[in-house]
Formats: structure tokens, C-alpha cells, sequence
């Protein structure tokens, strides 16, 4: 794949996370029960996007996920128009490890406290991932490629771990 087509799919991604994460803070918010979001009754985005879990410190992690998906928008759009491209790889490991952190935390709530899942967090959670298997083919040091394909692997584990436990629950 040239690294043209590359760009465009990340910038694509990064978008419909953004929308994703944008949608997610709508929920939040609104007073109303989600029907699109509420599939099931393992599957129900109002009771785990309201619950004690979805804010910290009273900021809702939805608005934390669009900040931390527009720094690395950011830095990706410095990636494309500098000359340090090092610096921005950087950088954008960091944030994307730490979203994934975070994301992983998140479904630990899932999974083992709330016993409920969010479809649409689920899905930013699949579209952080394909963010992440993009971006390895930026990275250009060896060592650095492996840490990130392998907490990449264990991140997409994770997911399918959640998923296959929102079925069978």
C-alpha cells in the first residue's frame, strides 16, 4: 500500500473516531434513552455511558477520547508537513499507547463490573485499533514496531475477549 493511501485511511479513521466519541458525549448527555445504542441486555450504551464509571473527575471519558484523538490528529497532520518526523512518531506512540490504556481500562469496567457492554465503545475501541495497525507501518524503528504490534495484538485480544463475553453472558 503507498503511503498516500495510508494517510487517507488514517485520516478517515481518526475522523470516525472522532464522530464515534463525539456521539458517545451526545449519549452522555441526552436525557433520553438511546435506541439505536440499546441492542440487548448485554448491549446498552445508557447504562454504562451513565454510569459512575463513564466521568472521571466530572469530565465524561467520551470528551477525554475526543481530546486525546484530536492531539493525535494533530501531530499526525505535523507527521505529514515536517521535516522532525521522529518527534511526531513519538508522540503520537505515546498518545495512541495511552488511548489504549485507557480504552483497555474501560473495558475492564465492561467486562468484569458493569456486566454490560456499549456497542459504540466497542466500536471505538475496533477503530483505535485499525488507527494503531496503520500507524506501525510509520514507524521506522525496529524495537518500537514490535512494542506496538504486540500491545496492539493484546489490545484487539481484549476486544474479541469482551465481545465473545457480551454473547455468552
Amino acid at each position: 500500500m503507498n503511503p498516500k493511501t495510508r494517510t487517507n485511511i488514517l485520516f478517515v479513521l481518526i475522523f470516525l473516531l472522532l464522530i464515534t466519541m463525539s456521539y458517545l458525549t451526545y449519549l452522555h448527555y441526552s436525557p433520553d434513552n438511546s435506541t439505536l445504542c440499546n441492542v440487548s441486555i448485554n448491549f446498552s450504551c445508557d447504562v454504562v455511558n451513565k454510569s459512575i464509571y463513564s466521568e472521571i473527575f466530572g469530565i465524561p471519558v467520551s470528551i477525554i477520547g475526543i481530546l486525546g484523538t484530536l492531539g493525535i490528529l494533530y501531530f499526525f497532520i505535523k507527521l505529514n508537513k515536517d521535516n522532525n518526523k521522529n518527534r511526531s512518531i513519538h508522540l503520537i506512540s505515546i498518545l495512541l499507547i495511552l488511548a489504549m490504556l485507557f480504552s483497555s481500562y474501560l473495558i475492564y469496567i465492561e467486562l468484569f463490573i458493569l456486566l454490560k457492554f456499549c456497542t459504540f465503545c466497542i466500536i471505538s475501541d475496533l477503530i483505535l485499533f485499525f488507527i494503531s495497525l496503520f500507524f506501525i507501518s510509520f514507524v521506522k524503528k525496529k524495537n518500537i514496531k514490535l512494542y506496538f504490534i504486540i500491545f496492539s495484538a493484546i489490545f484487539l485480544l481484549e476486544i474479541l475477549f469482551a465481545l465473545f463475553r457480551a454473547f455468552t453472558i
